[in-house]
């Protein structure tokens, strides 16, 4: 794929509530897993893949740290950020879909960790499909509270989003065509995974990238089981 035609989205906007609860005083972006922040761990991974345009939402309390890194990190990258107090994960999303001006954006959240060279396979497998699809990053890997499961046909097109159980869940990971911030055409969706199950159901080309093993740090245990997949498969952190 051309990577000229595509941009990065991040959204960081959560308050991370139960780390706060737990006793962390830093804001989750920048707590450190694997001897990097989470923020950069995510940047890391745009830059695997060739991405150096990103647009990024924080909340307003954790902006100005996370700021303060991306410039001191990250200097060859072109941010644009947004701070912003978020009612949903869709508004977040939105937020983000909508500073795009490439061809795609390519999506993800602070808290997902991936294999390495993940975020490049996706963009290479997205070559191959029509340049209005959307793709979502899957795994069989379930370790979340609220799996947001995915239904594929054989080739790979997501047909259902949603349900009580199933063998893949989405992993965190969106590639979205230009214009798809208006494909809601204007409603205000209680949730990201909601926006999402719409597009489906409207028959919008969606498909399913098998994203392998990939580790959210929703909660502080989950810091442990990032440390391990960090060190088991990142030669360095």
């Amino acid at each position: 794929m051309d990577l000229s035609t595509v941009s990065g989205g991040l959204i960081a906007a959560g308050t991370g509530s139960r780390f706060r609860q737990a006793g962390f005083e830093t804001v989750k972006p920048m707590i450190e897993v694997g001897g990097r922040p989470l923020l950069g761990w995510s940047l890391l991974q745009f830059a695997a893949a060739g991405i150096r345009d990103i647009s990024v939402i924080f909340n307003t309390t954790s902006g100005p740290p996370c700021k303060r890194y991306l410039a001191r990190r990250f200097s060859g990258v072109h941010f644009s950020v947004t701070c912003r107090d978020t009612a949903s994960s869709f508004e977040s999303f939105l937020a983000v879909l909508s500073a795009g001006h490439r061809d795609r954006m390519l999506i993800t959240t602070v808290d997902a960790i991936y294999l390495p060279g993940k975020m490049a396979d996706l963009l290479a497998f997205a070559d191959g499909l029509p340049d209005e699809a959307i793709v979502l990053g899957v795994t069989d890997y379930i370790d979340d509270e609220k799996p947001l499961y995915a239904n594929l046909a054989p080739n790979g097109r997501i047909t259902a989003l949603g349900g009580p159980a199933g063998p893949l869940v989405t992993s965190g990971v969106y590639l979205m065509p230009r214009g798809a911030a208006r494909l809601g055409g204007g409603r205000a969706f209680p949730a990201l995974r909601a926006f999402l199950g719409f597009l489906i159901e409207q028959g919008k080309p969606a498909y399913g990238f098998d994203m392998g093993t990939s580790i959210d740090v929703d909660r502080p245990r989950d810091l442990a089981s990032a440390e391990e997949f960090i060190a088991r498969h990142y030669a360095s952190g």
